[in-house]
């Protein structure tokens, strides 16, 4: 069933898009952004640079953790769903083949 709420069991929503998004863009962005801190030559940009990028990544570790948190909660509202979904597609499949051979 193509929902947005039936994308795989959970080890498989931890690797989704969406996590690999969530994990690999910013860490790309975080480092590139450490990497040029380093080539300033001006000290006082150099320092302010860096405590932007240690307030930022201070800032996303928080938001993480968050969105973690409520991922948690979101998962046990999504359980009764999946299983309507699944009983639907092949209950729904069933009784479409069962009316085929009364025709």
């Amino acid at each position: 069933m193509e929902c947005w709420f039936y994308e795989g069991n959970a080890d498989e929503r931890e690797n989704s898009d969406f996590s690999g998004h969530r994990a690999g863009v910013p860490g790309r962005q975080f480092h590139e952004w450490s990497e040029e801190i380093k080539q300033y030559n001006s000290e006082s940009l150099k320092k302010a640079s860096q405590r932007k990028y240690d307030q930022a990544k201070a800032k996303y570790a928080e938001l993480m953790k968050a969105l973690k948190k409520a991922e948690s909660k979101l998962e046990p509202a999504l359980m009764p769903l999946r299983d309507q979904g699944l009983f639907i597609k092949y209950n729904l499949n069933a009784k479409a083949v069962a009316g085929l051979s009364d025709e």
